[in-house]
């Protein structure tokens, strides 16, 4: 990303499409790994699921429908992180389980 509001800016976007209810976008800036979450739905804040996806890795904050957080690279596989910021959201009882998921670092 070319800056690090850029992962807002898309979550922002892809929230505007016919049924999308969450987003999470995740992309790199810098020697950041930066994560954005979208919701429409209140029931579960964006702000816990942010926690629960970035877990110990690194920091994450937010409220009922946006959040965000980020994990210092420190020479990290930027794929790496992606893939373990998904299954951390698989063992945290999300309401994405049921979504399908279509991955894409930007």
């Amino acid at each position: 990303m070319k800056y690090p509001d850029l992962g807002a800016e898309i979550s922002d976007l892809l929230l505007w499409l016919e049924g999308a209810k969450w987003v999470i976008c995740m992309g790199v800036c810098k020697d950041d790994f930066i994560v954005s979450i979208r919701s429409r739905s209140r029931k579960v804040g964006a702000g816990i699921l942010a926690q629960n996806i970035v877990a110990d890795l690194g920091s994450a904050g937010g409220h009922g429908t946006m959040a965000g957080g980020q994990i210092q690279l420190n020479q990290k596989d930027p794929y790496q992180l992606s893939e373990q910021c998904i299954i951390n959201s698989w063992r945290w009882k999300s309401p994405l389980n049921h979504i399908p998921f279509f991955p894409h670092l930007f």
